[in-house]
Order: structure tokens, then sequence, then C-alpha cells
């Protein structure tokens, strides 16, 4: 690994070789769900501090 100076996450949130989950991550209510969840945990863990 690099050394590195700031957090980072690499986010890995389906496979569009699987069918099911093409399915899912086309779905434009699901990526707003995705969004919201991410940016809620962002946030959190800028309140928390860690």
């Amino acid at each position: 690994s690099r050394p590195h100076t700031a957090p980072a996450v690499l986010l890995e949130l389906g496979f569009m070789i699987n069918p099911m989950e093409f399915e899912w991550i086309e779905n434009q209510q699901q990526q707003e769900k995705l969004a919201v969840a991410i940016a809620d945990g962002v946030n959190q863990w800028f309140q928390d501090g860690d």
C-alpha cells in the first residue's frame, strides 16, 4: 500500500455480470438509496471523528 495522509474508501457495490445485481444497479430508486446510505455513513464518520 502507498503512504497516505487522507482517509479513503473504495466501494464495490455490485457486479454487472450478475443479472440480479445488474438490474438492481440500473434501478434509479436503488441508486438513490445507496447514495443516501453512503452519504449518511460518511457524515457519521466525520461526526464521530474517526
